[in-house]
């Protein structure tokens, strides 16, 4: 597999990289990424709000647990997302980003795998992530899933943080059943061996989390949003 890398915007805003069907790979700074990654100019930015339109249910696990997803996108979409946050939680941000690419025509499942438990601050992402038993996240994204795949053949799975480890594990547990993996990180987060995962990635990575309960710059939401949006298009035509 060819790489290129370029490392620009002076350390601002965020990187991608991303390996799709064609082999070929791209690292960018934010302000290339419309060079780079050949983003369409007619994709909305961040700013474009389409509104709240999913719902919480509640769903049951393998070990009759229950957990709650937020869902939103027509249920006889061609393609499922599976929604994985990281250690900024379960809320109103993820909504966003379910929402966003419900508008788009895509079936999305977002996963609470905190047990209600709401992060507001950054002591509470250490604590509450620290709290969380990978036993139980196992079986919660397992459960989220199998709930896609009932109607969805194809899955795309969109990650923050540590859910991008989850979700390499989920992979590697069923393999063929997630068709792509896009995973967003602060700079010193890793999801370790991306390249050894056999499907497509796009891997943006920001200076802080896009999920961050302070917010995150528009820049950022707006390139990374793109970044998605494109690379969504060319790996899922």
């Amino acid at each position: 597999m060819t790489r290129g890398r370029y490392d620009g915007a002076g350390g601002r805003g965020s990187v991608t990289r991303s390996r799709g069907r064609s082999g070929a790979g791209w690292r960018r700074g934010v302000a290339g990424l419309a060079l780079v990654l050949g983003l369409s100019t007619t994709v909305a930015g961040w700013a474009e709000e389409p509104g709240r339109q999913g719902r919480i249910v509640e769903l049951k696990t393998a070990y009759h647990t229950t957990f709650d997803v937020y869902e939103a996108g027509p249920k006889d979409a061609e393609h499922g997302v599976l929604l994985v946050p990281g250690r900024w939680g379960f809320g109103a941000r993820l909504w966003d980003w379910a929402d966003r690419l419900a508008a788009l025509g895509y079936r999305v499942v977002a996963v609470d795998y905190f047990d209600g438990r709401p992060v507001r601050n950054e002591r509470l992402a250490r604590e509450v992530i620290r709290a969380v038993d990978p036993v139980w996240v196992e079986a919660d994204l397992n459960s989220a899933l199998s709930y896609l795949r009932l109607r969805q053949r194809q899955v795309i799975a969109v990650a923050w943080g540590v859910g991008g480890a989850y979700v390499a594990q989920l992979l590697r547990q069923r393999p063929g059943e997630i068709q792509a993996l896009v995973f967003y990180r602060e700079r010193e987060e890793t999801l370790g061996a991306v390249a050894e995962l056999a499907v497509p990635v796009l891997e943006v990575v920001t200076e802080r989390s896009l999920l961050h309960v302070g917010g995150a710059p528009r820049r950022a939401l707006d390139e990374a949003w793109r970044a998605t949006v494109d690379f969504l298009e060319k790996n899922f035509e």
